[in-house]
This record gives C-alpha cells, sequence and structure tokens, in this order.
C-alpha cells in the first residue's frame, strides 16, 4: 500500500518472480570447453611421452653410452634439434593446457551454486 498526505491511497500487488540460474547447462558448457582441451592436447602429450626416454638419454650427454648412441639414431644425429622439438612441444602442451585451471575452478564453483540453490529450493 503506498499513501501520500493529500492523496487517496492505493493498493498495488506486485508479483516477484526469481528465477534460479541454470548451473546444470553452465557446468555442461564447461565439459565441453574442457573435453575439446583435452582433445586438442592430447596428442601433443603422447609425442612428448614418446620423445621423454630419448631426450632424458640425450641429456645424459655421454657420448659412449649406449643409450645415448640409440637416442642420437632416434634423434636423426642432431641431439640438440631433438632437445629443442622436445622443449618446444612441452612448452605448447603447457600453454595449452594453461586453461584447465581456470575451467576447473569455475566448474566447480558451478557445482557449489547449484547445490545451494538445490537447497534452497528444498527448504
Amino acid at each position: 500500500m503506498v499513501t501520500q498526505k493529500g492523496y487517496t491511497s492505493k493498493k498495488v500487488n506486485l508479483k516477484i518472480v526469481v528465477k534460479g540460474i541454470n548451473y546444470d547447462a553452465k557446468i555442461k558448457q564447461i565439459n565441453v570447453k574442457i573435453k575439446a582441451i583435452k582433445n586438442q592436447i592430447k596428442p601433443l602429450n603422447q609425442q612428448v611421452q614418446a620423445m621423454e626416454p630419448v631426450f632424458n638419454a640425450l641429456e645424459n650427454d655421454d657420448p659412449t653410452s649406449s643409450d645415448y648412441q640409440t637416442a642420437l639414431q632416434q634423434a636423426n644425429g642432431n641431439a640438440e634439434d631433438y632437445e629443442n622439438q622436445y622443449n618446444n612441444l612441452r612448452t605448447q602442451l603447457k600453454t595449452d593446457s594453461s586453461a584447465l585451471g581456470p575451467l576447473y575452478d569455475q566448474r566447480q564453483t558451478y557445482i557449489y551454486k547449484s547445490m545451494q540453490q538445490l537447497l534452497k529450493r528444498q527448504n
């Protein structure tokens, strides 16, 4: 009811509709992004893992060891290029996967908010 001196009071009914945010949909969107990034970095990760034993053997820098000689053959005789390629792939993998952390955090926040929203509805 609203009143003001000199005026007739008037009753006004308001209906307030509180719409909840659909956190489940937001979580699904984030999951799609996470899956896309994981699919993107999977081949990079596999390539790094395949190169790692050779890289480690080349890092040994003992040209008399059989592991070093085998690794050098796999590196086509150029240890420095192989090491650079390996390090570049690791850097790319790190860069490409850096978006996952914030997405995981955001998803966790939405899960928490979704649970809060559910509990409010139950009360």
